[in-house]
């Protein structure tokens, strides 16, 4: 386990991602300088993320670190950018309006939409998205 903050002993924290950073263009992207860095880069990137499990550290290049592992942290209530699952947004795409709702909170810059008139699933940016309501 490793972490960057203080971990409550009294609050069950749960697996929220396994095999955060692990892809290849995960690892290639890291620009970390230092291993704090490189486990806040993955820990932030999952709503409600407090923690690493089940650590591995890579040297990206001479300069640069990238940290993979299991997130652990706090479920309930996790939001990002004022959106939390189930909440019913719009977005404009090509010129055309689109409505749908938040299924995942993919990480710090995207999530997972179901759209409302076929049913599909997209992936849309939290800049994109106007909040309406609740499901």
């Amino acid at each position: 386990m490793i972490s960057n903050r203080n971990i409550e002993s009294s609050v069950d924290y749960v697996l929220l991602k396994s095999y955060m950073g692990a892809n290849k263009q995960e690892i290639n992207q890291s620009k970390a300088t230092s291993v704090e860095a490189a486990i806040d880069q993955v820990v932030k990137s999952t709503p409600g993320g407090e923690y690493l499990k089940n650590v591995k550290i890579y040297w990206v290049s001479t300069k640069y670190l990238a940290v993979e592992g299991d997130v652990w942290g706090i479920a309930v209530n996790a939001n990002f950018r004022g959106f939390t699952v189930g909440d019913k947004v719009k977005w404009t795409k090509l010129f055309k309006d689109h409505t749908g709702t938040i299924v995942d909170l993919k990480n710090d810059i995207s999530c997972t939409i179901k759209v409302d008139a076929d049913q599909s699933i997209v992936v849309v940016d939290y800049k994109d998205l106007t909040k309406i309501g609740k499901q």
